[in-house]
């Protein structure tokens, strides 16, 4: 794989960006031809170089003039951009001269944003994080995640080789003696020899003492592609990486478990109230649970189906209390090549979240609005367009409750599955809909909304909010209660005058006990 940076103008930055521009077209050089199908391309804003998209060479092909580029891609990408195929045609041929066209011809590269995968990638991880993570007795929860996280990815923890010669600058021969033993366990890489003309032209800017120099090792194995992410709480390398434009494979830890969360929103559990995340493997597929599910989709094939997504490996948010199974929550991810032939009307090509199994039985404890907010949070995580899900509305009176509670949150009817006749409905995300109250519209939320402060008191914070509870807390004195599953909280203070309205954004926080 190798890296090439070429400049845009500013109006294809943003149908790039959006993956409108899936072609990018160049006059035939020497230099172009070079170029591979795997390889990544910076492209570059004009006016501005802090402005760029990397995509991925997917194919290459060639055409004689801007009339056959342009005619081939009018209908898909360009007339996005241009009002006439004609206007398009002349841009495009202000680039080059007629004659370097007739002599070289145009090279088009079919392009994809490019996305580094998670899954067993090579992360470096920066001295000081392995340094506080192998020596310290109060290791930072973010660091803890991380390190939880990284396992999970399958990924390989990776070190510069230097990070021994700065071990063994401790005064403690123990602590070196210790630290060392624990490095083995990660993969030393090399430093390069930094040879690139405009990595040095960047990294000059900056200051060359010791640490600098470290700093631009560490770069430059990202820079190269030696290694697939660097994790930094260092703002020099995060500044220096954004100016190299690879600030998109190099994060703070916060930021990069925020890029987990994003691309593998399973990885979240809910680890205080007693929904979680469970491998369907596990579960008990002639659970009476399920009966009714049986009865709705004929019964075997739905053990079928269960079955069948256990052994892919898949999890689903189940709830158990005393009486064994109340809750099951599965949830699939759809892009914009899913076929909806059989929903009527049918659905146009967007990210989508499908609510592909969604039961639960009446506990007291307002579980399905605690599985509502799991459903939402994925839903932010994915960054989908909708969110998606199919019931037979007039069977048994739990769905029809079920039914009712949904719309509510935002859910309405789309139409129907035209194999079984069930009822499509859809939430819109990425919206707000003014003539919808809050609770209609949550998660979405009204950017212009004037915002607040409510104080709680610590005794009543973490049974309103047991997500956020302290780390030093015993969970196991708090009771299960619904105001911990609800959506909905209800705050009660004797304040006159309230200067907010609905949909107003409220900041919360724990007074000190």
């Amino acid at each position: 794989m190798d890296y090439y940076r070429l400049k845009v103008k500013e109006k294809f930055v943003k149908p790039l960006r959006d993956g409108i521009k899936r072609h990018e077209y160049r006059l035939a050089t020497k230099e172009r031809r070079n170029i591979k199908i795997g390889d990544v391309l910076f492209l570059t804003n004009n006016q501005n170089n802090n402005d760029f998209v990397k995509v991925v060479v997917r194919s290459i092909s060639f055409c004689n003039t801007w009339e056959e580029a342009v005619s081939q891609y009018w209908d898909t990408e360009l007339r996005h951009i241009y009002l006439t195929k004609e206007d398009a045609i002349n841009d495009c041929s202000k680039f080059y001269t007629r004659e370097d066209v007739k002599l070289n011809g145009i090279i088009v590269f079919e392009i994809e944003l490019f996305k580094k995968e998670l899954m067993e990638a090579n992360v470096l991880l920066d001295t000081n994080i392995i340094i506080h993570r192998e020596s310290s007795d109060n290791i930072a929860y973010e660091v803890i995640q991380l390190y939880k996280n990284l396992e999970k990815l399958k990924a390989r923890k990776c070190v510069l080789e230097d990070i021994k010669d700065e071990i063994k600058k401790y005064k403690d021969k123990d602590v070196v003696k210790n630290m060392l033993s624990k490095i083995d366990a990660y993969f030393c890489i090399q430093s390069r020899e930094i040879d690139d003309a405009r990595f040095v032209s960047v990294i000059n800017k900056y200051s060359k003492d010791e640490n600098s120099i470290i700093d631009n090792k560490f770069l430059y194995l990202v820079y190269k592609g030696i290694v697939d992410f660097l994790v930094t709480d260092d703002k020099g390398i995060l500044n220096k990486a954004k100016e190299l434009q690879i600030n998109d494979c190099v994060f703070s830890t916060s930021d990069f478990l925020n890029l987990i969360r994003e691309r593998y929103p399973d990885f979240t559990d809910y680890k205080v109230l007693s929904v979680k995340l469970e491998e369907i493997s596990k579960i008990d597929i002639n659970d009476s649970f399920f009966e009714t599910l049986r009865q709705d989709y004929n019964g075997i094939e739905f053990n079928r189906w269960l079955e069948g997504k256990g052994k892919s490996g898949e999890s689903a948010y189940i709830f158990r209390n005393e009486n064994g199974l109340q809750g099951f929550l599965y949830l699939k991810l759809e892009d914009e090549n899913e076929s909806y032939e059989d929903i009527e009307p049918t659905f146009s090509p967007k990210k989508r979240l499908k609510v592909g199994t969604f039961k639960i039985n009446s506990t007291g404890l307002r579980v399905g609005e605690r599985f509502l907010k799991i459903i939402f949070d994925y839903a932010l995580k994915s960054k989908v367009d909708e969110i998606y899900v199919t019931m037979f509305e007039n069977k048994r009176t739990e769905v029809k409750i079920l039914i009712d509670l949904m719309k509510q949150w935002g859910f309405e009817k789309h139409g129907y599955k035209k194999s079984n006749g069930e009822l499509v409905m859809a939430k819109k995300m990425k919206c707000y809909r003014f003539d919808k109250d809050p609770k209609f519209n949550y998660p979405n939320i009204n950017n212009k909304a004037s915002h607040g402060i409510l104080p709680i008191d610590a005794q009543f914070h973490t049974d309103l909010f047991p997500d956020l509870f302290l780390k030093n807390e015993n969970m196991s004195l708090f009771e299960e209660k619904p105001c911990g599953y609800a959506v909905e909280k209800i705050y009660v203070c004797s304040t006159k005058n309230v200067p907010h309205q609905p949909g107003d954004l409220m900041a919360i926080y724990r007074m000190s006990d």
